[in-house]
């Protein structure tokens, strides 16, 4: 019965201009997708190049130490 009320509730606010939380729904998760995208984005594309610079540190020193090594 009341499931029935509620949407006889939500269709009367509907009809009568007021809006509803369903109707509030679909823009909060469009609003919430683009702020994670939004931190989500520059974190990955730091982490790429951290990521690079660490690999190429590491080719660097391995070479310095090798020739360190020899002299």
């Amino acid at each position: 019965m009341m499931l029935h009320r509620n949407g006889a509730t939500a269709a009367a606010s509907r009809a009568s201009g007021l809006a509803t939380n369903a109707d509030f729904r679909r823009p909060v998760a469009v609003v919430v997708i683009a702020l994670l995208l939004a931190v989500l984005a520059p974190l990955w594309i730091n982490s790429e190049r951290i990521y690079k610079t660490t690999i190429r540190q590491s080719d660097v020193q391995a070479v310095a130490e090798h020739w360190a090594s020899e002299g």
